[in-house]
């Protein structure tokens, strides 16, 4: 018991002391293209109206 005591300790001292296993990564701001496909993205992903649906039928 007292040794899984102690490895677990020093496996919580090492990650301690080695920081977050990843680092924080910097906001990097969109530009116009990303928008542009998220947004298109979205309109991908809505359901058309079901007049629309059935009209294309």
């Amino acid at each position: 018991m007292a040794w899984t005591l102690l490895v677990l300790w020093q496996a919580r001292e090492k990650a301690r002391l080695d920081g977050p296993a990843f680092p924080q990564q910097e906001d990097v701001p969109m530009d116009d293209y990303q928008d542009e496909i998220l947004e298109w993205h979205a309109a991908e992903q809505d359901s058309p109206e079901p007049a629309e649906d059935a009209f294309e039928l």
